[in-house]
């Protein structure tokens, strides 16, 4: 049953098919199927879930702007960062090349120690890309910059461990 739901997913997504009898096919299957989706609440979580996903792979930076605005913190923690792996690592590598203001506020949440920091995943595709951000030639000095000042602040901070 997945498959139909994302074969409905996408279908929305694109919408376009050429005109014939398999169109209208294709049209009331997909009616039956949202009527299904709406009875099975395992679907309807489903269903929803790839239409969040198709939504957030579209642009890191309209997902900022729509969802936090000015507190771009509030998607570092532990709940939402997760949502950063519907995002292709160019995208949000891109995203710390154009936003100074991005960058900032990841390297100040993250470079700190503390508890807090537990239950981090350092696979996650923000992370991933802001070590591909560093590892872009013109970034080189910066990261060893960081490196060297994260020394002296601590050496327990996520974005110390992702560099070393």
């Amino acid at each position: 049953m997945k498959q139909f739901i994302e074969a409905l997913v996408l279908f929305e997504e694109k919408g376009s098919l050429s005109s014939g009898p398999e169109k209208s096919c294709l049209i009331e299957y997909f009616d039956f199927l949202r009527e299904k989706i709406k009875d099975i609440p395992e679907y309807q979580n489903y269903y929803q879930q790839l239409k969040q996903k198709k939504d957030l792979e579209e642009n890191v930076e309209d997902f900022i702007k729509k969802y936090y605005g000015a507190n771009i913190k509030n998607s570092f923690s532990l709940e939402n960062i997760e949502k950063y792996n519907y995002f292709k690592k160019d995208s949000i590598v891109n995203f710390f090349k154009k936003d100074n203001l991005f960058y900032k506020e990841f390297f100040d949440y993250f470079s700190y120690f503390g508890k807090f920091m537990e239950g981090y995943q350092l696979s996650n595709n923000l992370f991933q890309a802001y070590k591909l951000f560093l590892e872009v030639e013109e970034n080189k000095v910066k990261k060893n910059e960081i490196k060297r000042m994260l020394e002296f602040r601590t050496k327990s901070s996520l974005i110390y461990k992702l560099l070393n």
